[in-house]
Order: C-alpha cells, then structure tokens, then sequence
C-alpha cells in the first residue's frame, strides 16, 4: 500500500497523467468517477479509459490495454479500478512500455 500511495504522490507532485482503466460494468464506472473526481478535485492529472465490451473485452484485457496505451502514450501510471487482479500478462506488457500499474480490485 506505502509503494501505491507513494507512486501516486509521485505523480501529482511530477503532474503526470494518471491514467484510471475501469471496468465498464457499474461499480467499475461509479468507481471511476468518484475516485477521478476526487483526484482531480486534489491535484492529480486524471484521465479515464473504460473498454469497449465487444471490442476489447472484459477488464485489464490485451487489447484494451493497448488501445488505452495508444490513446494516452504519456501516460506512466495506470490505476485498474475494479478490474487487474488477475492481469498479470497485460500488466507485464504495461511495465515493459514503462507504465507503472496500481490495481484495486477485489
């Protein structure tokens, strides 16, 4: 948890875009839209991703990492809200394109 907060407060202090991937169901999206107003509302440069369901399938999927990675290429951290935990390959591919990854998840 210190290395996430950290991470984050790294971010802001550096204004770097941070990017929340959530997932398209409802506490993906209600997530993601309280966790960037909030951010947003202290400091943090906040984009949002939410993938397509029948193009890019569900959560932290290959292909919408990519898309989202191709959308915002400045980005260098990436927070999954309610989606990750089991990403392991597309958080993999993130880290080698120098995207930091914080997942929340259950």
């Amino acid at each position: 948890m210190r290395e996430a907060v950290d991470r984050l407060f790294r971010a802001r202090a550096a204004r770097e875009p941070v990017i929340l991937f959530g997932d398209y169901d409802v506490d993906g999206v209600t997530a993601c839209a309280l966790i960037g107003e909030v951010l947003s509302g202290l400091g943090w440069q906040i984009e949002i991703y939410l993938p397509h369901r029948m193009d890019e399938g569900y959560g932290l999927s290959q292909a919408a990492v990519e898309n989202c990675h191709a959308r915002f290429p400045q980005a260098r951290l990436m927070v999954a809200v309610d989606c990750g935990s089991t990403a392991v390959e597309s958080i993999s591919w993130l880290g080698r394109q120098g995207v930091d990854v914080i997942v929340l998840d259950h």
